[in-house]
């Protein structure tokens, strides 16, 4: 045994459609989907200065003249303040280098680079330009998705249940002129579609679906001595035959339907002419009388 996806009822394993809600039963299992591999992505090391350390010796004095010791360290002095005054410089170019190429890498600054005299104030408002077109390119990303999802959201697809293939039915057969059908979207509380297995209706339809009529009604509450005549069924290949019956129905008199269309023909035709916002306001007003 199985169990209709939308209603839960228990069904028979051969069984094409819900006896109890009319919703059809897939044919086919879908093929399992492979699981995606995830690429592990190794974190970029940032490029690490080194550091400079310098040790500076005492060397011990000894005894001697005040005289002497001034006349023979005097020149190495000299000589050690020179080379602590390139080691500085040195230092401090390194360092300035290191600021400008690390902006630019995280940045992606392909400019020239400005000057090292530049002011700290140029380099501040140049960062903060940056941040902003970032900001600004971010928003407008969010909003272009937003809005891209606002549009998908109105859109119909085939797979759509009971209820939405109802609305869209209806919306389809009077939009192109199918006999009264028009009339049916005059409601104002919404329709009713009772489904009938009823074997003289099927058997006076030429095309009786897969075993079940949806008739339906412009109005709620529908009595069960109430007759209809907007008929539609759905094959196995999902073409949906729309009938319109005379008021002298005759169950030994065989019926064409007035107009027969696929369901991604009827999808398609009402979003490209925008009924599919109607449609889905439609299908909440809709009852299914079983």
């Amino acid at each position: 045994m199985k169990y209709c996806p939308n209603c839960g009822k228990e069904l028979p394993e051969d069984a094409q459609f819900c006896t109890n809600c009319g919703y059809r039963l897939a044919t086919t299992a879908s093929a399992p989907k492979s699981a995606a591999q995830e690429t592990a992505v190794q974190p970029t090391a940032h490029a690490t200065q080194d550091k400079s350390q310098a040790s500076v010796g005492h060397e011990s004095v000894r005894h001697t003249p005040r005289a002497r010791i001034v006349n023979d360290r005097q020149p190495q002095r000299r000589k050690h303040r020179h080379r602590w005054g390139w080691l500085l410089v040195l230092i401090l170019l390194l360092a300035v280098a290191g600021f400008w190429f690390y902006n630019n890498h995280d940045n992606g600054d392909n400019s020239t680079a400005a000057p090292a005299s530049s002011s700290s104030t140029s380099q501040s408002s140049a960062v903060s330009s940056s941040s902003a077109t970032q900001s600004s390119s971010s928003s407008n990303d969010v909003e272009s998705t937003v809005s891209s999802s606002s549009t998908s959201d109105k859109k119909l697809t085939t797979d759509i249940g009971p209820k939405n293939t109802a609305a869209a039915v209806t919306y389809y057969a009077a939009k192109n002129g199918v006999s009264h059908w028009k009339g049916v979207l005059n409601t104002t509380d919404g329709i009713t579609v009772q489904l009938s297995t009823n074997d003289d209706l099927l058997n006076a339809l030429s095309e009786p679906g897969q075993g079940m009529a949806y008739m339906v009604y412009g109005y709620h509450n529908v009595d069960a001595d109430d007759e209809t005549d907007f008929v539609y069924t759905v094959d196995r290949d999902d073409t949906i035959h729309i009938y319109t019956l005379p008021n002298d129905f005759d169950s030994n008199q065989t019926y064409e339907p007035e107009m027969a269309v696929s369901k991604q023909d009827m999808v398609n035709y009402l979003n490209d002419h925008d009924d599919a916002g109607s449609v889905a306001k439609l299908s909440t007003k809709v009852d299914i009388d079983r």
